[in-house]
């Protein structure tokens, strides 16, 4: 891991690993919830996102599902 990425752990340090992958040259730009499975990085689900929505609104949602992917997982 670079030296300038921190990870951030939710809702606790010691989960399965995770992360949310997103694919801005894709239209609708997508954003897949991935899951560190037996040393490889798996897509669980995904959220797709039309052109018009704001950089505010797609942060918002996308941490949003992350939060609601992570914590239902444990």
């Amino acid at each position: 891991m670079s030296p300038t990425i921190t990870a951030w752990y939710y809702p606790r340090e010691h989960n399965t690993l995770d992360r949310v992958r997103h694919i801005p040259t894709q239209q609708p730009a997508t954003v897949e919830y991935q899951k560190y499975i037996k040393g490889s990085w798996v897509s669980v689900d995904f959220l797709m996102f039309g052109s018009d929505t704001s950089v505010k609104n797609f942060t918002e949602r996308m941490k949003d599902w992350y939060e609601e992917k992570a914590f239902t997982s444990i």
